[in-house]
């Protein structure tokens, strides 16, 4: 997905027409796995 927001708490991720939002607890532990341009 794109990147909507990096929030204080919370990651904000729209992939598909869907909107996710990921603690960043759990982004910062997993990485980033893919960037496309």
């Amino acid at each position: 997905g794109i990147v909507q927001e990096v929030d204080i708490l919370v990651t904000r991720i729209e992939s598909d027409g869907e909107e996710y939002i990921i603690p960043n607890k759990r982004v910062f532990n997993a990485g980033i796995v893919r960037i496309r341009s």
